[in-house]
């Protein structure tokens, strides 16, 4: 509990010194948005349990900064998380990363991986985990699918392009050798 908070405490204040306030003034907003936002957890214990990871806790504080509060509905706060994860975690990661060729836009992403949270569920995946080659064949289908219609070879390699779309966006992860799940399960329900 106290790591949390100054962790939020030293990221607010990394923030508002960024800014370019005078150093009163930074230190005494950092306090005024970290305690808003300490309240906030303290007072949800949905939020409390998703402050364990460190990626879903710095979300929430990015969240949280950008709008001073988070939303009340469970569901509301997972789409705008969603979008951070793909749309704008992606791009910030992408710097040093190795960039795809294509880029899949937030709604195309999302749809799809509605579609493959649905298809992991009745697979009967309670491990939360697919393997690598299911995932692949799945996505290539998807892509030869009705709404792509992409010829084999091609829809291989949008499945590897989108596979790592997803990955860099820290929304879809390697869980293990050749295993691969939602950052957090609770994407998974709220795709499905």
């Amino acid at each position: 509990k106290e790591e949390l908070e100054k962790y939020i405490r030293n990221w607010y204040l990394v923030l508002e010194m960024g800014r370019g306030s005078t150093r009163s003034e930074s230190v005494f907003e950092a306090e005024r948005k970290s305690e808003s936002l300490i309240k906030i957890i303290r007072s949800n214990a949905r939020l409390g349990v998703m402050t364990t990871s460190p990626l879903m806790l710095a979300i929430l504080i990015s969240l949280h900064s950008q709008r001073g509060l988070l939303p009340d509905s469970r569901v509301k706060l997972y789409d705008m998380m969603l979008e951070i994860l793909v749309d704008k975690w992606s791009s910030y990661r992408s710097h040093d990363l190795l960039v795809v060729d294509t880029v899949f836009d937030y709604y195309v992403t999302v749809d799809i991986l509605s579609s493959l949270a649905l298809w992991a569920r009745q697979q009967n995946n309670v491990s939360g985990v697919i393997k690598k080659d299911e995932l692949i064949e799945w996505l290539t289908n998807y892509f030869m699918g009705e709404e792509w219609k992409k010829p084999r070879g091609e829809a291989i390699k949008s499945a590897g392009e989108y596979l790592d779309q997803v990955r860099n966006s820290g929304l879809f992860l390697e869980r293990g050798y050749n295993l691969f799940g939602f950052i957090h399960r609770t994407f998974e329900d709220v795709l499905v």
